[in-house]
C-alpha cells in the first residue's frame, strides 16, 4: 500500500466507507502484514505451529490508526500484535525492558489501552466484513436463482476466500449449452479474448426467478456468477438476426442478452446471450451490433459445424478485420424483419446488398429501382437460400438486360446487343454472360 493510499484511509474516514471498500482497503493491508510476519515468523507458519485468523482496524484514543493482527497457535490460543497505519509494530518491549530495569509503568499503560482495543465493540474486522458481504451474496444469489437458502446449500459450496462456488447441474432454469472458453467466435478470437477473463466453460441460464445470469465455469467444474462489473444486462433487446450453420439467417427471440463492458470504441457492442430461432432450439449466440445497429446480427455457439458459411460468418463478427457491423446488421434485418425464417446469410462485408445494386446499376445502365425491385423479390424467394447476395443481382442484371435486347438474327439487332454489351468488358466481374 503506497502513502497515497494510507493517507486516503484517514482523508475518506475508514468508518464511513461501503462494505465493498473497507474489504477492499483491509485486504490489502491484511496481504502486507501477512508477508511481513511471514518473513519472521517463517518456521512456526511453515509447521503450523501459527496462523493468522484475523485483522481488525481500530482507533487508540488520540484517533490514531491501530491495526491488530489476530494469531492463534496449536492448541487454539490467541494473541495480539498491533501496527501503526505504517504498518510499524506498536506493542512495547515491556519484558525486555524490565530486564534492563527500566521503569515499564507508562508502557504498561500503552500495552492496557491496546487491550483494551482489543475488546472495542466499534472495531471493524475482516473476517467479519467477509461474512457480512458473503451473507448479502448468498441472499443475492438466492434471490438470482429463485430458491431458498437450504437449496442453496446443494448447489454451492463457499470457498477459503468466502467465495460463492455453484455447482451448474443443480441450478434450474432456461439454459444454454456449454460454451468452451476457447471456442473460436471470430476468425482472431476465442470467448476468452472477448470476455477477457479465463474462463473453462461460460454458460447463460434464465433462472426459475427470471433473472437471466452468466456462469464462469473453472477447471474443478465449479460455477462463479459474474458480476455486473464484467457484463451489462440488456432488457430492451427482443429479437435478432441469427446466423445458421447451414449459412442462413434466422430472426431469433432473445431471451437474455449482455453487453460485454468494454473501454473499446470497437468491442463495446459485442453481447453474448441466450436466444430461441424460432423453432423449439435453445441456443448461446455471440452478437454484434449492441449499440451501433438497429438489430443484432450474431452466431450460435458453440459452433457444432465447421463449414465454409461459419469462415465467412466468423469474418463478419471479427471486430479486428471488421470493425463496424452496422452493414451487415441493417442488411440481415431488412430480410428477417417479416419474421421469415428462411434468409439466405452469405454476405460480404465488403459488398452490402445496397452497394452491390448502386455499383451494378451504375456499370450496366440499369435502373437501381428497376433491380432494386427484382433483386428484393429473389432475395424473399426460399428457393435462392444458398444463394450469395452478388449471385442475385448479377443474375438479375442479366435477366434485364436480356429482356432489353430481342432475341433475333437481324444485323442491326445483333449490333444493338453489341453495342448493348459493349460497357459491360472492363468491369472486375467481367461479361456477366460469360459468368452465369
Amino acid at each position: 500500500m503506497d502513502e497515497n493510499q494510507k493517507d486516503s484511509i484517514d482523508t475518506l474516514k475508514f468508518e464511513d466507507l461501503n462494505t465493498s471498500k473497507q474489504l477492499e482497503q483491509l485486504s490489502g493491508v491484511y496481504e502486507q502484514l501477512s508477508r511481513k510476519l511471514y518473513d519472521e515468523y517463517r518456521d512456526d507458519f511453515v509447521w503450523g505451529e501459527k496462523e493468522i485468523v484475523d485483522l481488525t482496524f481500530n482507533r487508540n484514543k488520540d484517533g490514531n490508526i491501530v491495526y491488530t493482527i489476530i494469531m492463534q497457535n496449536k492448541q487454539g490460543k490467541l494473541t495480539t500484535m498491533h501496527f501503526s497505519k505504517d504498518l510499524e509494530r506498536i506493542d512495547p518491549p515491556i519484558d525486555i525492558m524490565k530486564l534492563m530495569n527500566y521503569d515499564v509503568s507508562e508502557m504498561e499503560a500503552q500495552r492496557a489501552e491496546l487491550l483494551t482495543l482489543d475488546e472495542n465493540p466499534d472495531r471493524i474486522s475482516l473476517s467479519e466484513i467477509k461474512n457480512v458481504k458473503l451473507e448479502k451474496e448468498i441472499t443475492q444469489t438466492c434471490n438470482d436463482l429463485g430458491i431458498s437458502k437450504e437449496e442453496l446449500s446443494y448447489a454451492a459450496v463457499i470457498d477459503s476466500d468466502n467465495q460463492i462456488k455453484l455447482d451448474p447441474n443443480e441450478i434450474k432454469g432456461i439454459k444454454s449449452d456449454m460454451i468452451d472458453g476457447s471456442q473460436k467466435v471470430s476468425t482472431y478470437y476465442r470467448m476468452n479474448d472477448v470476455t477477457g477473463m479465463d474462463y473453462a466453460k461460460y454458460q447463460i441460464i434464465k433462472t426459475r426467478s427470471g433473472s437471466p445470469i452468466v456462469l464462469g465455469i473453472t477447471k474443478d467444474g465449479l460455477a462463479e456468477k459474474i458480476d455486473e462489473s464484467r457484463f451489462q444486462l440488456l432488457n430492451d433487446v427482443n429479437t435478432m438476426s441469427l446466423m445458421q450453420q447451414n449459412g442462413t439467417t434466422k430472426e431469433a427471440s432473445v431471451v437474455a442478452a449482455f453487453r460485454i463492458k468494454s473501454p473499446s470504441d470497437v468491442d463495446r457492442d459485442q453481447v453474448i446471450g441466450l436466444c430461441n430461432d424460432n423453432t423449439s432450439q435453445m441456443t448461446a449466440f455471440y452478437a454484434r451490433g449492441a449499440i451501433t445497429a438497429d438489430k443484432m446480427i450474431g452466431e450460435n455457439i458453440p459452433a457444432r459445424i465447421y463449414s465454409e458459411h461459419r469462415v465467412l460468418q466468423e469474418k463478419i463478427m471479427d471486430t479486428r478485420t471488421n470493425k463496424d457491423i452496422t452493414g451487415e446488421a441493417d442488411s440481415m434485418n431488412i430480410r428477417t424483419d417479416d419474421g421469415d425464417v428462411v434468409r439466405t446469410s452469405t454476405i460480404d462485408e465488403k459488398n452490402d446488398v445496397n452497394e452491390l445494386i448502386e455499383t451494378y446499376s451504375t456499370v450496366y445502365g440499369i435502373k437501381p429501382e428497376i433491380l432494386e425491385q427484382e433483386v428484393k423479390e429473389d432475395l424473399d424467394d426460399p428457393s435462392n437460400t444458398n444463394k450469395s447476395d452478388e449471385d442475385i443481382v448479377r443474375e438479375n442484371v442479366e435477366e434485364i438486360i436480356k429482356e432489353k435486347i430481342p432475341d433475333t438474327n437481324e444485323p442491326e439487332q445483333e449490333e444493338a446487343e453489341d453495342d448493348a454489351l459493349e460497357h459491360v468488358h472492363g468491369t472486375p466481374w467481367g461479361n456477366p454472360n460469360s459468368q452465369m
